[in-house]
Parts: structure tokens; sequence; C-alpha cells
């Protein structure tokens, strides 16, 4: 009772705008987590990610996985954790370990999707040619550019700074 009633605090804090407290809070909490309470442990790992506590988030799922390697709902956060902390490649494979578990998820199959799309974009990612490199750069620019440009409505609605900046390196992709 007294550590729901800690999360309820935390809840209270956050929807009052006080997220700083809340942080601490749930670390706080997070440190308490009643042995052996796998479901506390989930909800606040399901906070950790809510305010952006993606690393701290990581490791609780992680810890969570290793005592109990069947636990869907386990795997699903560990997935999102890696997701949202840019982890991609782990992402994917939690992602793929939770729809092997529960292969009727739509979520995790296209966030499996989504972790492969980016990762293939990456041009920082190991054992590239230069080439390879610079294609990926090149195609992130023009992805970027069409992004901006559908925001506003088309290339000509572009505010007259950005537009020029979007011509501009558009001539330097298209130069080289």
């Amino acid at each position: 009772a007294r550590f729901d009633a800690r999360l309820e605090l935390i809840g209270y804090l956050e929807r009052s705008e006080r997220r700083d407290q809340a942080k601490a809070e749930l670390l706080s909490a997070a440190a308490s987590i009643p042995a052996g309470d796998l479901a506390a442990a989930t909800q606040v790992g399901r906070m950790m990610i809510d305010l952006g506590l993606y690393q701290n988030a990581q490791q609780l799922f992680h810890d969570i996985v290793q005592r109990n390697p069947k636990d869907a709902d386990a795997y699903q956060g560990l997935a999102d954790a890696e997701f949202n902390a840019g982890s991609y490649a782990a992402a994917a494979q939690a992602y793929q370990r939770l729809l092997a578990m529960d292969p009727g998820s739509a979520t995790a199959g296209e966030r499996v999707q989504e972790c492969m799309r980016i990762l293939a974009m990456d041009p920082a990612a190991a054992g590239l040619k230069a080439v390879d490199r610079y294609s990926r750069s090149r195609n992130l620019i023009w992805a970027t550019l069409d992004a901006v440009e559908k925001c506003y409505g088309g290339e000509n609605k572009l505010p007259a700074l950005l537009n020029d900046a979007a011509r501009q390196a558009k001539t330097a992709i298209e130069g080289r």
C-alpha cells in the first residue's frame, strides 16, 4: 500500500508538470520496489519510459526479463525502452522475442520493421564503405527536406529563409 501511494504521488507530480521532482521520486521508488514484485517493477519501468528515463527503464526491464524470461509485458517494456533510447538493434531483438511469445502483436511487428528501416538508413553503421555512408547521408537529407516540405504543404509554401536553405541543400547534394 505504501509503495502504491508513492507511485500515485509520482503520477500526481507528473500531471502537475513537476517532472524533475517526479523523476527523482521515481528513481527513489525504483530502488525500493518490493522484492519479487515483477508487476510493480514493470509499472515503474513503464513510468520511467513515460518520464524519459530510458536508460533506467532499459536496466530495470533487462533485470525483469532475466528473472522471468517468459514475461511478454517485460519484453514489451524492454523493447520500448530500447527503442526510445535509440538502441534500435537491441529494440528489434526484444520486439522479435515478444513476437515469438505473442505472434499476434501487431505493434511489435510494426516496430521490428521500423527498427530495421532506421538501421538501414544509419550512415554511421559499422562496416559501411564511404560511398555507402555518403549515400545514406544523402538519402537522410532528402527525406528530411521532403518531410519539412510536407509539413508546410509543399515546396512553394515554405517560408523564404527555409526555402532558401532547402534549395541550397538540394543544390549541394545534387552537385556531388
